[in-house]
């Protein structure tokens, strides 16, 4: 796949960027290698705007964030308190 595109508009940074594309290397999330299975889940309408406030605030995606908690929940690394 080749892009076109123009870079003429390019900051200096973005240019040396460009220059040394070859040298950079991709490096892969080890979570997105693992099988992953789609659910339903049903929230509290406010409970998922106060997700998503919180998700926005760290710069994340709030489903990101609930994937990650949810990871850690099942791996241990967090204590679940049933209230």
């Amino acid at each position: 796949m080749t892009l076109s595109y123009d870079n003429q508009n390019l900051t200096p940074e973005e240019q040396m960027i460009e220059d040394n594309l070859e040298q950079f290397v991709s490096i892969s999330n080890p979570l997105q290698k693992r099988d992953r299975k789609s659910i339903t889940i049903r929230l509290f309408a406010d409970d998922v705007q106060k997700l998503k406030a919180q998700a926005h605030e760290e710069g994340i995606p709030y489903q990101t964030m609930i994937t990650s908690v949810l990871h850690k929940i099942a791996n241990k690394k967090i204590s679940l308190t049933v209230e």
